[in-house]
């Protein structure tokens, strides 16, 4: 409960944090419903991994793509209670950690695109 009331205070209260957060909510929901929507098209086995020196070496099962976003939003959550817990003591180090979350948000969500592109 004190993480939540601090999170309020710290994070909704001030206008850079605050858009970070936001924005970086924005990609989250935009690539689970881009998941959501793409994940009934998938076959068993989907293409996960590709480049054009040695071609598809990577396959997985639709679960895969699911695995990808749970493990990215495990890791802006830890950003932002890491965040959080920075945000009195040093306020720079607060903002990187929330300006990761913004840069793990639109490489997941590209990720999600072009998987799905690609199957």
């Amino acid at each position: 409960m004190q993480f939540i009331r601090s999170f309020h205070a710290h994070f909704l209260r001030e206008k850079a944090p605050r858009l970070l957060f936001i924005l970086t909510a924005a990609f989250f929901l935009a690539s689970l419903l881009f998941i959501a929507f793409s994940v009934g098209r998938f076959g068993e086995s989907i293409i996960l991994h590709f480049d054009h020196m040695s071609g598809i070496d990577l396959f997985g099962t639709p679960a895969s793509v699911w695995g990808v976003w749970a493990l990215g939003f495990a890791i802006a959550a830890v950003n932002t209670a890491s965040a959080e817990y920075f945000f009195d003591r040093d306020r720079v180090i607060a903002y990187i950690f929330l300006a990761g979350n913004f840069l793990i948000g639109i490489l997941l969500f590209l990720a999600v695109a072009v998987v799905a592109s690609v199957n």
